[in-house]
């Protein structure tokens, strides 16, 4: 097993294994907050369902 690195995360937080997307979310927060390939921000922008908003470091 290689080396862990230890990451302050809290429960709404979510990344993919090679850290290509992000995913924060919170109850207090108005939107989910993405991070990630076009496709898949865009697709999360445009869902009906999800308040989400793109991080402005995120292009």
């Amino acid at each position: 097993m290689g080396a862990q690195r230890h990451v302050r995360a809290r429960a709404g937080d979510l990344w993919a294994e090679d850290r290509s997307w992000l995913l924060c979310t919170d109850y207090d927060l108005w939107g989910t907050k993405v991070a990630g390939p076009p496709a898949l921000v865009e697709a999360l922008l445009n869902d009906p369902d999800t308040e989400a908003v793109r991080l402005p470091w995120a292009h």
